[in-house]
């Protein structure tokens, strides 16, 4: 039985919950105002600003409600509904990719007023019955809005899974690519004795799932085999915005004629908005030679400026063997080292600090993994924003989307996210001295210089 003084803090915490959320709610607003002109409507398909989903004041408030309210329902729900709302995580998912496969919010787009249920089966050759109780557990969660019986119609949420767009992508990969064959064979992956211990490529949960069609194949394999799934795979992993380099790192600020190297820079779905950030920048992007046409085909598109005043360049690389253009001022990476094991993280880091300069950055752009257990005074992890209590340290659910990815990449390639520890030494053990840790709210960038 709780005595007096501990119910006294539980309640207090659950006021100071209650209060970081009346807080984070006002400065999301404020962020909102100042970046779109106001909060947009949930009940309209209407496309977010782009300013203002990769405004860190934004990402920092929203942070807060997350961790907040989700600790929040958690201290104050009966268990069995906190454990039973995780169970049914997967038939949220199943019910999104009924609406992205059969590609309802087109279907759905210019109908204000939305259609019936029987309208859509129509045009998917979905059974009305089914398809309408599958959009209802959809938009009881906000994503479509049903405005009469059966009769559904886009709101913000549903209207951003239209088939042209990324976002709809990165869906579809996380539905087709990643949960059939990798995350719902995780459990059995971790029990066998050859998969579970080890770090092979070819022998992650994503092999496990894939092994009767194609034994002991690893992610890019497999995908090089399906171009089309490639193709999507690709375009997915532009989806990935939020917390752009130019809205954390002084990239205004840096000096005309500053040379700006991207490596492993895809079509230049990260570079192009430093470009706009700084059109004085001389930038490179460094890929696979396939991968460097289709970034110059996407620069005309998007960046012709660029092309025109020769202000970018394409180079192939291959970063496991070869090192990027020399003396750069800043090299960057985003999203890369968490692919791979440590040995090739190393050897990645090593090849780009062969052609390092002194006074040459290298900007490693990822998910950084933060601790829930509160860290010593001066431990490095106190280097980025420590939630205020009674938050975990790492924000809780409003930071466990690197956690995710974390499993994601153990599921996929036996990869993994790293702690700012786990960064800082591979930088060492390829003669790379840590400079500083820039918290970009989603991510986090690691500056490295030559040690």
């Amino acid at each position: 039985m709780s005595t007096d003084s501990t119910q006294t803090q539980r309640k207090a915490d659950i006021s100071a919950l209650i209060g970081i959320i009346s807080s984070a709610a006002t400065s999301a607003m404020a962020a909102w105002d100042q970046e779109a002109g106001g909060v947009p409507a949930l009940d309209a398909p209407v496309t977010d600003s782009a300013r203002a989903v990769n405004s860190p004041d934004l990402l920092r408030a929203v942070r807060l409600l997350e961790g907040a309210c989700s600790q929040l329902c958690a201290v104050l729900s009966p268990t069995f509904i906190s454990v039973v709302n995780r169970a049914w995580a997967p038939l949220d998912a199943a019910c999104l990719r009924v609406a992205v496969d059969a590609k309802i919010p087109d279907v759905l787009e210019g109908h204000a007023d939305g259609l019936h249920v029987s309208e859509i089966a129509a045009q998917t050759g979905l059974p009305p019955d089914k398809l309408a109780r599958t959009l209802r557990v959809l938009s009881t969660k906000h994503c479509f809005r049903e405005v009469a019986k059966d009769t559904f119609a886009n709101n913000r949420l549903s209207y951003a899974l239209r088939a042209p767009l990324r976002l709809t992508d990165l869906v579809w990969t996380f539905e087709h690519i990643c949960n059939p064959p990798a995350w719902a064979h995780l459990s059995d992956t971790l029990a066998d004795p050859a998969y579970g211990p080890s770090d092979d490529l070819a022998r992650s949960a994503f092999s496990w799932g894939v092994r009767e069609k194609m034994p002991e194949t690893p992610l890019f394999k497999y995908l090089a085999a399906r171009p089309a799934e490639s193709e999507r795979f690709g375009k997915a992993m532009t989806a990935w915005q939020l917390g752009g380099v130019q809205e954390f790192y002084p990239i205004a600020d840096l000096p005309e004629s500053t040379t700006w190297c991207d490596i492993g820079g895809g079509m230049g779905g990260v570079l192009i908005p430093v470009v706009n950030k700084n059109p004085q920048l001389r930038v490179t992007l460094q890929d696979q030679p396939h991968v460097v046409e289709e970034a110059k085909k996407n620069f005309a598109k998007e960046c012709p400026d660029a092309l025109k005043e020769n202000r970018i360049s394409f180079v192939p690389i291959n970063f496991f063997t070869e090192s990027p253009v020399p003396d750069q001022d800043i090299y960057y990476m985003r999203m890369i080292i968490h692919d791979w094991p440590d040995a090739t993280c190393v050897d990645i880091l090593s090849n780009i600090r062969k052609t390092m300069k002194p006074s040459s950055r290298l900007l490693i752009h990822d998910y950084v993994l933060i601790s829930s257990v509160a860290a010593s005074e001066g431990a490095l992890e106190t280097r980025g924003d420590v939630a205020p209590s009674p938050l975990l340290p790492n924000y809780g659910a409003g930071g466990t989307r690197p956690f995710y990815m974390d499993v994601n990449m153990m599921c996929m390639l036996n990869a993994k996210e790293r702690s700012l520890d786990d960064m800082i030494e591979l930088g060492q053990k390829a003669g790379l001295a840590f400079v500083k840790f820039w918290d970009c709210v989603e991510m986090s960038i690691v500056e490295f210089k030559t040690a």
